[in-house]
């Protein structure tokens, strides 16, 4: 006959200890996941107060969206400095607008296209606070000529200027100084045809850096001296000496959407939030 003994289970007050261990266990957990969330969302919402209060401190001064086939010249910043059309053909009229894939954006003919954006010298003052071009670029050709998507000066003397160009399929941007010089850039990257490129070119008050598609692009320039801050037309699509239909040469051939002037250096956190808003709209 086999002899079983007897298992012997937990008492009450054996219990009554698991269970309260458990609990002072669970606690314990919860509170460290809680104040991490709270950490976390506190970081958070630092990160988002800070973007706010660095765009409300440097607004937009200009912003062409081309969204509206009525007043496709309209800027969309709130500042009221609407674009006119350069002396030749008007680009992007509401029969010419182009959408490819799906967005719409002002087409370029490459040949006396161009339009401006006047001077304002509250808004377009040029400080060691920086500036920045930035664009949704579809070029439809590629050539060794220069083709200015943007163009900032007062009169024709070309080193006084603040410029992003295409030469090849590379972006080229340029600060200039009061001294006749300044800081040039070129991306390492080339602009596909017929397909959208995000490009800003940005002035840190430092520094120049061009981003495409969000990151940085080819070497950086330190710049020195002062800025030149030119009081002509902002040219778009052209080389524009500053003055009403004062483009001549060096257009650009393509269409180009979402086309902002900054008078302020925008961080790369704040260059790929606008890459990040436009990318689902010009997917290629």
């Amino acid at each position: 006959m086999k002899n079983f003994s007897k298992r012997r289970g937990f008492t009450l007050i054996e219990l009554l200890v698991v269970i309260s261990i458990i609990g002072v266990l669970s606690t314990t957990v919860l509170a460290t996941l809680s104040s991490a969330r709270d950490r976390s969302h506190h970081a958070n919402g630092l990160q988002y107060e800070g973007f706010v209060e660095r765009t409300q401190a440097h607004a937009t001064a200009v912003h062409l969206s081309f969204d509206d086939t009525s007043n496709l010249f309209m800027d969309s910043s709130g500042n009221g400095l609407n674009a006119v059309a350069n002396d030749g053909t008007t680009p992007c009229t509401a029969s010419t607008i182009k959408s490819p894939n799906g967005t719409t954006g002002c087409e370029f003919s490459g040949s006396s296209q161009a339009i401006l954006v006047p001077h304002n010298s509250e808004k377009m003052t040029i400080t060691s606070a920086g500036l920045t071009f930035m664009a949704w670029v579809y070029p439809t050709t590629q050539s060794a000529a220069t083709r200015y998507i943007f163009g900032k000066r007062t009169n024709t003397n070309n080193f006084y200027r603040h410029s992003v160009v295409t030469s090849n399929g590379s972006v080229v941007g340029y600060i200039s100084n009061t001294s006749g010089g300044g800081a040039s850039v070129t991306s390492e990257s080339v602009l596909p045809v017929d397909k959208w490129s995000h490009v800003a070119l940005v002035y840190d008050g430092a520094m120049v850096q061009l981003y495409i598609n969000g990151q940085p692009d080819g070497n950086s320039a330190t710049f020195s001296g002062t800025p030149v801050s030119p009081s002509g037309y902002l040219g778009i699509g052209c080389n524009n000496d500053g003055t009403t239909g004062g483009c001549s040469s060096s257009y650009f051939a393509g269409i180009l959407d979402e086309a902002f002037f900054i008078n302020h250096g925008l961080g790369i956190a704040q260059i790929q939030e606008h890459y990040a808003q436009g990318i689902n709209s010009h997917k290629n």
